[in-house]
């Protein structure tokens, strides 16, 4: 009886095994069906204008967006822990960026995304700085969470900005809107800022901190 007992304990013990491998199998052909870029992978913008780019779970580089209208969303938790500049109209969608201290290349220093050019929309995405990253309020020192610079225009709908513990220690802007922007050039919306900081010249719309 023993010996039954631990054979079938055996056999179910393959089978999890089997279909553990099974979803994981599945859940890796779901995401190329998707044509995701894997973490490791370059992100790029293939086309001329108006390019889909499905991040897969996991953490990515930095890109440089330069073509007209891309898309960038994620499936599952993509991250993204390198610097994001922006050069041309995007939208990002369900990402998180973050300088992760556990990253030795990550931008302690500067900026998660500069948006240089266009108008750049994100849309539930997550913005998280290291607790003792530098933080400062210039037009041309990019130590915050997200620089908008002079002619771009951003609008965050639903998004989270925090620390990576607590709040920020140093004081600086999380948002910063180039001062010779409009001040609707850089809307921050129904969104949620627990750094201890604020944006700067930026239209606040139903942000709780």
């Amino acid at each position: 009886m023993a010996k039954r007992i631990s054979e079938l304990m055996d056999l179910a013990s393959s089978r999890f095994g089997q279909e553990n491998e099974k979803i994981r199998d599945l859940t890796s052909k779901a995401a190329y069906a998707f044509n995701a870029v894997q973490p490791g992978d370059r992100i790029q913008e293939f086309r001329r204008r108006d390019n889909y780019i499905t991040l897969a779970a996991g953490d990515h580089g930095g890109i440089i967006i330069t073509k007209p209208n891309t898309q960038v969303k994620s499936v599952g938790q993509a991250r993204i822990t390198n610097k994001v500049i922006i050069q041309e109209n995007c939208v990002f969608a369900g990402l998180i960026f973050e300088s992760d201290i556990a990253n030795s290349t990550r931008n302690n220093a500067d900026c998660l995304v500069d948006v240089q050019e266009g108008v750049a929309q994100f849309v539930g995405c997550t913005f998280i700085k290291n607790t003792g990253d530098p933080m400062n309020s210039s037009d041309t020192s990019f130590e915050n969470f997200v620089m908008v610079q002079e002619g771009a225009k951003a609008l965050f709908n639903g998004c989270t900005f925090h620390a990576s513990e607590d709040t920020m220690k140093q004081t600086g802007d999380v948002v910063r809107n180039h001062t010779n922007n409009g001040i609707g050039d850089c809307i921050v919306g129904f969104s949620t800022n627990t750094t201890g900081q604020t944006n700067s010249n930026c239209t606040n719309v139903g942000v709780l901190t």
